[in-house]
C-alpha cells in the first residue's frame, strides 16, 4: 500500500514525505532505491507465520495442555539500520519478508 502512495506522490510530481510501510518486497525494493534521495521510512509486519502460531495454541488447547490467555508476539520492525536483512532484490515484489521459510524455500516459491 505504501508503494502505491509513493507512486501517487511521484505521479503528482510531489516531493516524498516520510512514510510508514510494510514488509512487502516491492515496497522494500523501492525504499532501497529511494534511500539516496533522503527518503525516510519504517516498516512493520503482520508476519505470515501468525496463523501457524495460532494453530499451535489451538492444538495445545485441544490436547488439554495449559495455554496462556494472551500470547504476545514481537512485531518485526524494519528500519534504515536493518532493511538489508529484509529486502530481497532478486525476488518477486509479491514476497512478504517476515517469513519463517528457509532461503531455499523462499527462492523456490518467489523467484522472478
Amino acid at each position: 500500500m505504501t508503494l502505491g502512495a509513493i507512486d501517487a506522490f511521484e505521479a503528482a510530481q510531489r516531493p516524498l514525505v516520510p512514510m510508514t510501510g510494510e514488509d512487502n518486497n516491492g515496497y522494500l525494493k523501492r525504499w532501497k532505491a529511494l534511500e539516496s534521495t533522503g527518503f525516510k521510512s519504517i516498516g512493520t509486519a503482520k508476519p505470515t507465520w501468525l496463523g501457524s502460531e495460532a494453530l499451535k495454541v489451538t492444538v495445545d488447547l485441544l490436547d488439554g495442555k495449559d495455554v496462556l490467555r494472551d500470547t504476545l508476539l514481537p512485531v518485526p520492525t524494519i528500519t534504515e539500520a536493518n532493511i538489508d536483512e529484509y529486502v530481497k532484490p532478486d525476488l518477486s515484489d509479491s514476497f512478504w519478508a517476515s517469513t519463517r521459510l528457509s532461503d531455499d524455500q523462499v527462492k523456490a516459491t518467489f523467484a522472478n
